[in-house]
């Protein structure tokens, strides 16, 4: 599948042999994805993952043997059409797309992971979106609130 979606042309596939590679394809400095990486690596080690709270039985290091995979995200729209405008903090954007302080919002009113239909092949998918935005809400309106 994965041959099939380079042959085909499709940019939301990306296959690498080495972390410069990679880092060249989706143009970001090799050296910051390199430390992800090394970060990450260093989570898998001690069986705690203190950015996403990732469950420690599906910690797996990342080694680059066999290459490296990446899957794009591409935003669109689910829940509501026009719905709760959030920036990468989940804070909420008023009618100039700028912050209001204090508000936060996350799930399915946030989420524009849907341009206009959802996939209901895959019931349940819109699960990821609302279980992280929910995490990043949570952890910046603490952060509001201790100032």
């Amino acid at each position: 599948m994965i041959k099939k979606a380079e042959e085909n042309g499709y940019e939301a596939i990306i296959t690498a042999d080495s972390v410069g590679e990679l880092a060249e394809k989706l143009n970001i400095p090799a050296d910051k994805l390199q430390k992800t990486i090394d970060d990450y690596n260093s989570y898998c080690d001690h069986g705690q993952d203190p950015d996403f709270f990732k469950n420690p039985d599906y910690l797996h290091k990342l080694t680059g043997e066999g290459g490296y995979l990446v899957g794009k995200f591409y935003s669109g729209a689910y829940g509501t059409v026009g719905g709760v405008k959030i920036d990468e903090n989940c804070q909420v954007l008023d009618d100039e797309d700028l912050v209001i302080p204090g508000l936060y919002s996350a799930g399915s009113d946030a989420n524009t992971i849907y341009a206009d239909s959802y996939n209901f092949t895959l019931p349940g998918n819109t699960m990821g979106f609302a279980v992280n935005s929910g995490r990043i809400a949570g952890l910046e309106a603490a952060k509001f609130i201790k100032k």
